[in-house]
């Protein structure tokens, strides 16, 4: 479970990485079957998932801002 300003992030073994606000994925009932977050290639398979917290993306933000200056 997530919370809705956190932002899960997917990688696949080919190398792709999917990072996408958790508000964006729309919710399911619990007879639901879920929901794509990633279309994969048929050779293809999710490797590892991470969420990064709120507090995390405040810090990228304060980051940023730091290097531009």
């Amino acid at each position: 479970m997530v919370n809705p300003e956190d932002e899960p992030i997917l990688v696949t073994n080919q190398g792709i990485i999917i990072r996408q606000a958790a508000d964006a994925i729309p919710t399911q009932s619990r007879k639901a079957t879920g929901v794509r977050v990633q279309r994969l290639n048929e050779d293809d398979a999710i490797a590892a998932v991470a969420v990064v917290p709120l507090s995390a993306q405040a810090e990228e933000a304060d980051i940023s801002r730091w290097r531009s200056n």
